[in-house]
């Protein structure tokens, strides 16, 4: 995240495109994001998480991270809704976006939910 967000955000049309989305979605809220590099060995939980392998049929065994993790047992799944994937995929594919004012105007329940 402290690369993407610092540097490489920068470098190319589509990270232009979903820095501008990112920054869009957060305006008017109260998150904002404050990214470090972390040593490998701090951040062991995020290398699991980033390595976990699926079942062949696209889905990922969560449960086994919160055993070994039981930090995580409060973590929930977060699913996208179609209207956030179209916008990230216009980016990623058309290297275009979304009008931004009307991004702007989506409520929180507009871009996903999360499911346990």
């Amino acid at each position: 995240a402290y690369t993407w967000i610092n540097r490489n955000c920068k470098h190319s049309m589509i990270g232009r495109g979903l820095g501008r989305l990112f920054v869009v979605l957060l305006m008017g809220t109260r998150i904002g994001i404050q990214a470090e590099w972390i040593s490998t060995h701090l951040n062991v939980i995020d290398d699991d998480i980033s390595r976990l392998k699926d079942d062949n049929n696209g889905d990922f065994d969560y449960a086994t991270l919160k055993e070994t993790y039981p930090i995580l047992i409060p973590c929930r799944r977060f699913q996208p809704s179609t209207t956030l994937l179209t916008m990230i995929w216009d980016i990623l594919l058309n290297k275009s976006c979304s009008d931004l004012l009307i991004v702007k105007g989506l409520k929180p329940s507009a871009l996903g939910q999360f499911i346990s």
